[in-house]
């Protein structure tokens, strides 16, 4: 997944790369690295998103247990 993707897919979901790196538990700055094009996507955020798309994004208020 190229950067721009990426951000396209956080901005597709209404999500920033603050709430992504709270959903995931990455820190702020590897996710901007990544849309920055520093690091590379890893395989599990875009499948994550890909998901996400499908079944919509977890609500981080809610106990998932």
């Amino acid at each position: 997944m190229t950067p721009a993707a990426f951000a396209a897919a956080l901005d597709d979901l209404d999500l920033s790369q603050v709430q992504f790196a709270r959903l995931t538990g990455m820190t702020n700055g590897t996710v901007s690295r990544w849309v920055r094009g520093v690091l590379p996507v890893p395989l599990w955020a875009e499948r994550l998103l890909d998901a996400w798309a499908v079944a919509g994004v977890p609500d981080p208020t809610t106990d998932a247990t």
